[in-house]
């Protein structure tokens, strides 16, 4: 829990300094930023309130809430580790853009907040995507537990 507090902490801290205390002359790459920190903020909340836990055999993965989450059942578990993924799939997917902001301007005229708020959208809609298709693939839990006493009974899964 400390170290997923630690970086809501930071990253509301890092929203406020963008849109409060940030200048003028960056306003479009502020886009970018704030971007960038909530999508951090989405993906460190969704993680400490899953704290997920794996258990790798052979062709698959089970996951195992053990945070808060755990508490809420397993379709909020399930659905708090599709927007896990969801935020960590568009958090690679957005990581070059700064660079390529950069590149950019150096070369054509700085785009407005609306054509980088269009662009991050565009972009956003292929982990909507993933994240969907993910939601419709939910495995029976049932089967999984069965499945993991059967070849891995090294963990006791009975209060999950």
């Amino acid at each position: 829990y400390l170290t997923g507090g630690f970086s809501v902490s930071i990253n509301c801290f890092f929203l406020f300094l963008i849109i409060f205390k940030s200048p003028s002359s960056i306003t479009p790459y502020k886009v970018l930023l704030g971007n960038s920190a909530i999508t951090d903020l989405v993906f460190s909340m969704s993680t400490t309130f899953l704290q997920c836990r794996l258990i790798p055999h052979k062709w698959a993965f089970a996951y195992i809430a053990l945070g808060p989450a755990k508490y809420f059942g397993e379709q909020v578990s399930y659905y708090t580790y599709v927007l896990q993924l969801h935020s960590l799939f568009y958090k690679f997917l957005c990581f070059p853009l700064s660079f390529g902001f950069r590149y950019y301007i150096l070369i054509r005229p700085v785009p407005t907040m609306k054509q980088l708020m269009l662009l991050l959208f565009c972009i956003w809609l292929l982990p909507l995507a993933q994240s969907l298709c993910f939601i419709n693939s939910q495995s029976n839990s049932i089967a999984i537990r069965e499945y993991l006493a059967e070849n891995k009974p090294e963990y006791n899964l009975t209060g999950w």
